[in-house]
């Protein structure tokens, strides 16, 4: 399933908060899962903002794909992550590039038993096109995700199409005032 790039810039995900209760349209794809195991879900047990987070528990990757998104138009891939019973834990992040190419670019490790913040934006490829992120929960225990962000600029064509239509909109004002 692809989401469409916002050509305006912003969050290019959909539901990155999770806050349509539904997973959707993230799913869940590799599974390296031991024993416990829990699926990907949604849940308000825990959340650091709005109502929802995703949550798992082991080694599972939710992914989420959209239209290719040239990575030097890209300003911040981030995620926020709890691993509520142990501290230093991480989680893998993958980036998935339109040539195929899957590069697990970074583990994000926890610090505390708490909400943490992690920005993963300057291990972007550059060069290439972004067409899915994911991120995998960690083995054995229980991971909690929320606000996913990949934000990026408004592509130059549309921002010269919102500039002429402020122009034209002005120069119809100062007409209409003349007469």
């Amino acid at each position: 399933m692809f989401i469409p790039a916002a050509a305006y810039g912003g969050n290019i995900l959909a539901n990155p908060g999770f806050e349509t209760g539904l997973l959707g349209p993230w799913f869940q794809g590799a599974n390296f899962c031991g024993s416990p195991c829990e699926n990907w879900n949604v849940t308000s047990a825990n959340a650091h903002s709005g109502v929802f987070s995703a949550t798992d528990v082991n080694n599972i990757e939710i992914r989420q794909n959209f239209a290719a998104t040239p990575t030097n138009m890209v300003t911040q891939v981030s995620f926020w992550v709890i691993h509520p019973d142990l501290p230093s834990l991480f989680n893998a992040v993958d980036f998935h590039y339109s040539d195929g190419i899957i590069a697990e670019v970074k583990t994000a490790f926890t610090s505390t038993t708490g909400w943490e913040f992690f920005d993963v934006t300057s291990d972007l490829a550059a060069g290439k096109s972004l067409t899915g992120l994911s991120i995998y929960g960690y083995s054995g225990q229980r991971t909690f995700l929320d606000d996913v962000t990949i934000n990026t600029v408004p592509e130059p064509t549309t921002v010269l199409l919102v500039l002429s239509g402020v122009c034209l909109y002005s120069l119809a004002r100062l007409r209409a005032r003349s007469f």
